[in-house]
């Protein structure tokens, strides 16, 4: 799910608990093929360049922030190769977790 793996934890009543494969806490319960609840809590890694303006690295990928959410709780992140590649990838996270995964790279990492 959103190229992330994910490794069985617990069956009950007919559904699935699946949690990250890295160990940083993200889940997913499914019934039968359906995804029934997600909390895709990413962990991630920032890094800051000379300047001090923040990139996000997650599998590889860079990321850039939104300027306008940037000193926010909630920042909404396009991929750093958007100009170049046109990369419709992006992502959205709350207090440095990753909560939303959008779209997929047209290019690798």
């Amino acid at each position: 799910m959103s190229g992330f793996w994910y490794k069985l934890d617990a069956c009950y009543k007919g559904k699935r608990r699946w949690t990250c494969a890295k160990g940083c806490g993200a889940r997913i319960h499914t019934s039968g093929k359906k995804v029934v609840f997600s909390e895709l809590r990413h962990r991630l890694q920032v890094i800051y360049n000379e300047k001090g303006y923040p990139k996000l690295v997650l599998d590889g990928y860079y990321y850039r922030p939104h300027n306008a959410y940037r000193n926010q709780p909630k920042v909404l992140w396009y991929c750093a190769s958007r100009n170049k590649f046109h990369c419709p990838a992006s992502l959205r996270t709350y207090k440095r977790e990753v909560v939303a995964v959008e779209g997929k790279h047209n290019h690798e990492p």
